[in-house]
């Protein structure tokens, strides 16, 4: 017997041979069969009929290239995404700074100067006046830069003598001094590096908040371009029985020997389960709104 049934819904299956349809029988959250009203035969006295009044139903969507780690994490950090201006994400940052403990790292992105009126990077300088007793780590939008505070770069012993990391930039000023902005990930790393790192269950404990985040907005597949640690999260989710995203987990290429290495010591691929690995990521993976790409 069914246990779920959505009826008088104007459905695409995106399937040739089935285009179109308005009933979808589901057992235990699993569709069984996708038709007409007579569908409704195989309901029984416990079935769950949702009537749609003729609303849309589409499959699911899938992101074709996420960094699910950096977005669960985002989730649960700082938000200063499509602010007005500067200042807006500076107000913003002091609010966190003043519920936060003295030197706990204050983490969080989302700013887009391109997006702001002068489309002038922002500085240290900016930060400092509300930040004075916690670090700070904001990530671009783009994930190719990040805004620091002068106390991180002091943490990270970033001065106007610290030469440029190989595939990254510090930013600075006129005078040679650093700016507070960091452009891609080696330069990126000098601070985020130092950010304390959560555990594999601490992920798995914040994806499966961003997952369900992504259901209502109609996603149920990703393809993840996230780092080892993603993945180790993700198998922490599907061992709870919480996994509820079908997820290609693309290797970067820094870590495809790591991989090959965790998939040989498993010898178990049925544990990927919903999980499938796909491509190696390489070296330009850039961004042309960070001005990197």
């Amino acid at each position: 017997m069914i246990t779920r049934l959505l009826t008088n819904a104007n459905i695409y299956t995106l399937s040739s041979r089935q285009p179109r349809a308005t009933t979808i029988a589901l057992y235990h959250g699993h569709i069984v069969a996708v038709g007409d009203s007579s569908l409704r035969d195989l309901a029984g006295p416990q079935t769950k009929i949702n009537d749609l009044n003729g609303a849309m139903l589409l499959p699911g969507f899938t992101d074709a290239h996420i960094h699910w780690e950096w977005t669960a994490t985002t989730l649960n950090t700082i938000k200063i995404a499509h602010v007005r201006d500067k200042q807006e994400a500076i107000s913003i940052v002091a609010e966190a700074a003043r519920r936060a403990q003295p030197g706990t790292w204050l983490l969080g992105g989302g700013w887009s100067q391109s997006e702001w009126p002068d489309r002038a990077f922002p500085t240290a300088s900016d930060l400092d006046p509300v930040t004075e007793h916690n670090p700070v780590y904001l990530m671009a939008h783009s994930g190719h830069a990040a805004w620091v505070n002068s106390l991180a770069m002091r943490k990270a012993g970033i001065s106007s003598s610290t030469p440029d990391p190989v595939g990254g930039a510090i930013q600075r000023d006129a005078s040679g001094q650093a700016t507070g902005i960091l452009l891609e990930g080696p330069a990126m790393a000098l601070v985020g590096s130092l950010v304390p790192a959560k555990s594999a269950a601490d992920l798995a404990d914040l994806m499966a908040k961003a997952q369900a985040i992504a259901w209502q907005a109609g996603l149920t597949g990703i393809h993840d371009y996230d780092e080892p640690t993603a993945f180790e999260a993700m198998q922490v989710l599907h061992e709870r029985g919480e996994l509820g995203l079908r997820i290609v987990k693309n290797i970067n290429k820094a870590y495809i020997e790591h991989a090959i290495r965790r998939l040989a010591a498993a010898r178990r691929l049925k544990d990927l389960c919903r999980r499938r690995v796909g491509t190696a990521n390489g070296p330009d993976d850039r961004s042309l709104r960070g001005a990197t790409g």
